[in-house]
């Protein structure tokens, strides 16, 4: 989505409301509006978003790295290290989420668990 890539959450934020509203709760919607919150630190309504992301679609990647991307950013290591187990699970080759979301908790220096 343009709007998130040029960092303008809010705008972006409206704009997915406005997509929500036509197509409905699209796990791809609910994500981008995760993200767009997360980005603007309302760490708790991102959370709503991913989680209700993932319980219409489980095994969305986006969805599943960017929630592990808020456990960092909220010094949850260990639910970042579920996610990302979530990941390699569903990436029997390797996948770029499961990349990025392991070097977000490498570069936290995660506590081993």
């Amino acid at each position: 989505m343009g709007l998130i890539n040029e960092g303008r959450y809010e705008a972006a934020i409206v704009s997915l409301q406005d997509a929500k509203a036509t197509f409905g709760a699209h796990p791809d919607i609910l994500t981008y509006l995760g993200f767009a919150n997360r980005k603007l630190g309302r760490y708790e309504i991102a959370e709503s978003y991913y989680r209700q992301a993932l319980a219409s679609a489980p095994k969305h990647r986006g969805a599943t790295e960017y929630y592990g991307e808020l456990m960092v950013e909220r010094g949850d290591f260990r639910g970042a290290k579920h996610m990302l187990a979530k990941l390699e699970a569903q990436c029997s080759f390797g996948c770029a989420e499961a990349d990025e979301l392991r070097r977000w908790i490498d570069a936290r220096h995660a506590p081993a668990s």
